[in-house]
């Protein structure tokens, strides 16, 4: 039995070297240790989140144990309503149920002033007819997309925010 040389990647085996066919040839995968910078490199590349090293391995936790996406966590980091304390190293929600149905009210105004403005400006101007109206359509556009920004930034973080709360609390059981 003969083995050729070694690199860092994969390690070819051959067995019985006068024939080497079919089955003879085996290739091994060995992944070498990652640094920690490495690891948290990774890490940002695949979710997206920049954070210290105990906070990942409470992300993680959260992700694969309870099954998060990675949206789901960095949405609701951005909007600060999961935060990492330092001084007890683990993950807590900051939040009132208030703030959330403040911004669902809030939501619901902005979305029906859109609209209601939009009819108004077209009613008062007359402007019905398809050149005209262009103005009108480009702005409710506009106000379309303030809108999502709205509900994507101001509403979208509350939804995991139940499951969330619940997981923290099992892993906090469980410690």
């Amino acid at each position: 039995m003969t083995q050729q040389k070694k690199t860092d990647v994969t390690e070819q085996h051959i067995y019985d070297a006068k024939n080497v066919a079919g089955k003879d040839v085996h290739n091994h995968y060995y992944q070498r240790d990652l640094t920690v910078a490495e690891q948290q490199a990774l890490f940002y590349r695949t979710t997206g989140i920049s954070c210290s090293l105990p906070e990942k391995i409470e992300l993680e936790k959260l992700m694969t144990d309870y099954n998060f996406t990675a949206k789901e966590l960095m949405i609701t980091r951005q909007a600060k309503l999961l935060v990492f304390d330092e001084s007890s190293r683990e993950l807590r929600l900051k939040y009132s149920s208030v703030t959330k149905y403040f911004m669902y009210v809030l939501f619901a105004m902005v979305a029906f002033l859109i609209a209601w403005s939009g009819s108004e400006i077209m009613t008062i101007y007359k402007i019905h007819l398809f050149p005209d109206n262009l103005i009108v359509i480009a702005s409710l556009v506009g106000y379309g997309g303030l809108v999502y920004l709205f509900g994507r930034y101001g509403i979208w973080p509350f939804h995991p925010i139940q499951r969330l709360k619940s997981a923290l609390q099992i892993g906090r059981a469980h410690v």
